[in-house]
């Protein structure tokens, strides 16, 4: 299964999102063959925009801002294994000379 949520916001700011609390996914969801649960953040508003991480495991994952005014988030489950999962919030940032 797939769920896949599109965020946008204010034309001319960009995306900054939070994990919050718990992160728990199936772990080694870089390896090709293995088919474990991630969750993956896109600079974009396509579901083939550009990755800007792929997250699995029990390590948190640093705060992601967009480079633009939308992102692209992908969550994939195979339902076989399920641990405790992630809460993710976003908001709009104006960002001063790209900083």
């Amino acid at each position: 299964m797939e769920c896949t949520w599109r965020i946008t916001v204010s034309s001319g700011k960009r995306v900054k999102l939070y994990f919050l609390g718990t992160f728990k996914l199936e772990s080694n969801c870089d390896s090709s063959w293995v088919d474990n649960d991630y969750v993956e953040i896109r600079d974009g508003s396509s579901s083939v925009s550009k990755s800007l991480g792929k997250f699995c495991g029990s390590s948190k994952p640093p705060s992601i801002l967009t480079s633009s005014s939308s992102a692209t988030v992908q969550f994939k489950t195979d339902s076989a294994t399920q641990y405790e999962g992630f809460y993710l919030v976003y908001e709009e940032v104006y960002e001063k000379n790209g900083n």
